[in-house]
């Protein structure tokens, strides 16, 4: 199908430039023969600013990730770590499908298990924002580039943005007849399948593209307790995508598909229910005494861990099962008014199920298991006016967004009946008492007879919320002089919550969701912002360009969704964060565009800090998340973006991140596990999940035989160590973290065969958030996985 149209035209010119040229360190999609283009690192279009525009012309901190995506190596958005310095993109193994964990320049979600909490990162599909974070770690394959925007981008992506944006972008329809399937085996019983089918509907007017992916695999370690693998994949997702092309100056894309994952949760592998005695006095009394043991560990011995050896096995109660399906659609619709101007309206719906159960001890004993059901929905709006002429460019236009979500929580075992129960009844527990090895709250339960001991018995926990937020916004470029460019922006937000959530319960099984809530927490809040953008760039000649941009962001108030009483939910309320962000910038393509430089240093400034501090709650005797806007913070680094074009057979980049955060203004109680309220300063801390430094570094060899290339391929990441918690306790300090990938591979213009490697390098990582002294379970890492694949193309 050929489109003749001013649209048509303007679409393909951007799919050509963007998926023939990548960044360097890319497999190719097929053998070429030598030539002087080959040489050059040649200009990737982006649509960061709501226009196409070289990804080398926009003033700000961003990554334009294209070619990298064929790679075999690249399963899904973690593995894209590496490409874009001062950025890590993590998965909450505790969420359906991969719940995503984004940091960038040091700004990551504070809680990623549940929906209350907005992430301060913006995460797009197709230019739809995506609130809940389970499913968000999209596998690979029908994705045309990834952008990554870094630092506040409040004007024109809105909600939530004051640490940057990571854009997913998939393919069109091409219009022509044609398909490519890729068939992949592996490690641990991997077992994969992607297809995107294309296909002309009515010629020149109606193209569709048909898309499904299977995803099998049988875990990594055994739980030794039911017999079966923890961290399986059961995975699919399939649609439709139409394009309507009716006129020369309007066009239609239609996306219907749906996500269905079946996988076992990847997180609560291994028991960290440490014994007494195993971890060391603490020297610094700020720091939390785990030295006495866990008390999960002296109510059942069999729990125990003797070592902080990572084991090779996991001895949970119960599989850590969980179900997400997701349906959604997007439509988009564009109409040029002329050459210069055209309309858009970008259409969205998302509809979230979320089911799981896991053991939040991860040991053999019936301690302590949860069960959660999540539902929620989104439908956003946005309709805006796009303007490009030869020295002025604007965007401007309005955005409405709605969402609900609903969550259950049911908390069972003997948890409970240990904390109010009759302990005496137990010789064990009793025995523990009279020596002094439990806390009198364990063995006063004040409560006359108590719930047997071991009894099950659970807690239901129940919030709901609906979010409504419009907003309008205006951005616009202007060259005022020959090679100066002026950028300025300003977006108007108002969003409104609504909040319900009922005061804990215990209850017998029986009776788990039947909801008899004795009282709830009726609350409810708006919020206003205003967020500029201004920005001056230099243009030195076609290959280099230096900015300097100040731009603001606004991450909205609300309610904590994962308490147990009514006042905690009161108490829990929190404004809005701000972000003020300076960045300067300088962009080139040198040495004939055989290399890339860009460079970027910045000061974020931010106030009202949303934190997490988790506390223990004398009137329930367990744990309590006390959240609120905690302090002022600021974080400053410098980036390099670098890549090289050695000769036609070997290409090369590397990348790196300088942070530094701290905190302005900052008070807590330090030793929250102590039992004792103490609020002191606490701005000697370090904010979490804030590396100092973080590189990627990688390449291609390739070697033209026959008709196709032989190609080799490696990239190395490493993330300095890190502050996983609030009070920068030792059990959440996270040591520097690498990981190596690898593919050699022959390709041709219609079929590939490669063999890949992850973690090459076989790095044991666990990670481990212990809930005070109660009770603890750690994550691991997958191991070394490696596996052979195999893509066919097919285009008439």
């Amino acid at each position: 199908m050929r489109n003749t149209g001013f649209l048509a035209q303007r679409r393909a010119h951007a799919l050509l430039i963007a998926s023939a040229v990548g960044l360097a360190a890319t497999p190719t999609a097929f053998a070429a023969e030598p030539d002087d283009s080959s040489l050059m690192i040649e200009e990737v279009l982006v649509t960061a600013r709501r226009m196409e525009e070289s990804v080398q012309d926009v003033p700000i901190a961003m990554t334009a990730i294209t070619d990298q995506l064929t790679g075999p190596t690249i399963r899904d958005l973690v593995d894209l770590n590496g490409f874009a310095p001062n950025v890590i993109i993590g998965e909450d193994g505790s969420r359906g499908g991969g719940g995503a964990n984004i940091n960038i320049r040091g700004i990551s979600p504070t809680r990623t298990d549940d929906n209350s909490f907005d992430s301060p990162i913006g995460f797009m599909v197709d230019d739809i924002y995506i609130a809940s974070l389970a499913g968000q770690v999209m596998e690979n394959f029908d994705i045309e580039r990834v952008e990554v925007l870094r630092g506040p981008q409040g004007t024109l992506f809105g909600r939530n943005t004051v640490g940057g944006v990571v854009h997913v972008v998939r393919t069109r329809p091409t219009g022509e007849l044609g398909a490519r399937v890729r068939a992949t085996v592996g490690r641990f019983g991997q077992q994969e399948f992607r297809g995107v089918f294309n296909t002309p509907v009515i010629e020149d007017k109606l193209a569709a593209k048909f898309f499904y992916t299977n995803l099998q695999d049988d875990g990594f370690i055994n739980n030794r307790t039911t017999g079966n693998d923890f961290g399986a994949k059961d995975y699919q997702n399939y649609g439709v995508a139409l394009l309507a092309t009716p006129t020369d100056n309007f066009e239609a894309l239609l996306t219907i598909e749906q996500f269905k994952d079946d996988s076992m949760l990847n997180a609560f592998h291994t028991s960290f229910n440490l014994a007494p005695g195993v971890a060391s006095t603490p020297t610094d009394p700020n720091e939390t005494d785990f030295s006495d043991g866990f008390t999960n560990c002296l109510l059942f011995p069999d729990s125990c861990r003797t070592s902080f050896s990572i084991p090779n096995s996991a001895q949970a109660s119960t599989d850590n099962n969980s179900q997400l399906g997701v349906d959604a659609i997007t439509l988009r619709m564009e109409y040029a008014l002329n050459e210069n101007a055209s309309l858009v309206s970008i259409t969205g719906y998302r509809d979230t199920t979320e089911e799981r159960i896991y053991d939040l001890d991860g040991s053999n004993a019936p301690f302590i298991t949860i069960e959660r059901w999540d539902e929620s929905d989104q439908f956003s709006q946005e309709l805006r006016f796009d303007g490009q002429w030869d020295r002025f460019s604007i965007t401007a236009g309005a955005y409405y967004w709605n969402s609900e979500y609903e969550q259950d929580w049911v908390t069972g075992d003997s948890f409970w009946s240990v904390l109010f129960g009759g302990v005496a009844a137990d010789p064990a527990v009793w025995g523990a008492c009279q020596a002094g090895a439990l806390a009198p709250v364990f063995c006063d339960t004040g409560i006359p007879g108590g719930i047997p001991l071991g009894e099950t018995v659970t807690q239901i926990l129940y919030a709901t919320q609906e979010t409504e937020s419009t907003a309008l916004f205006a951005e616009a470029q202007w060259e005022f002089a020959d090679n100066w460019r002026l950028t300025a922006g300003v977006r108007w937000t108002e969003e409104t919550k609504e909040f319900l959530a009922g005061q804990a319960y215990l209850s017998n099984v029986a009776r788990q969701r039947e909801r008899n809530f004795p009282e709830f927490a009726d609350l409810e809040n708006t919020w206003n912002d205003v967020s500029p953008r201004i920005g001056l760039s230099y243009t030195f000649n076609d290959n280099m360009m230096a900015y300097g941009t100040y731009s603001e962001g606004f991450h909205s108030g609300g309610f904590f969704g994962v308490n147990q009483n009514t006042r905690d939910f009161e108490r829990d309320q929190y404004d809005p964060e701000f972000a003020k962000s300076w960045e300067l910038g300088f962009k080139s393509t040198l040495l004939e565009q055989r290399m890339l430089l860009n460079l970027a240093a910045f000061y974020n400034d931010f106030t009202d800090k949303q934190e997490q501090s988790i506390q223990i709650d004398p009137d329930t005797r367990t744990v309590a998340t006390v959240f609120d806007n905690v302090a002022d913070a600021v974080y400053w680094g410098f980036e390099v973006e670098s890549q090289y074009v050695f000769n036609e057979n070997f290409r090369a980049f590397i990348n790196y991140g300088y942070l530094d955060a701290e905190y302005k203004d900052f008070e807590t109680d330090i030793n929250a596990a102590d039992g004792m309220t103490m609020v002191e300063d606490a701005s000697f801390l370090k904010p979490r999940n804030a590396p100092d430094n973080t590189i990627g570094v990688g390449g291609t060899f390739s070697k033209q035989i026959g008709p196709g290339s032989f190609e080799v391929y490696a990239k190395y990441t490493w993330v300095d160590e890190v502050e996983t918690d609030l009070l920068n306790t030792p059990f959440g300090r996270q040591d520097g973290f690498e990981d190596l990938t690898a593919s050699i591979g022959y390709f041709t213009e219609n079929y590939t065969i490669s063999l890949f490697g992850r973690n090459l390098t076989n790095v044991e990582i666990e990670t481990t958030v212990p809930i005070a002294t109660l009770f603890a379970a750690g994550n691991l890492r997958r191991p070394i996985n490696y596996g052979l694949e195999f893509t066919y193309n097919f285009n008439r």
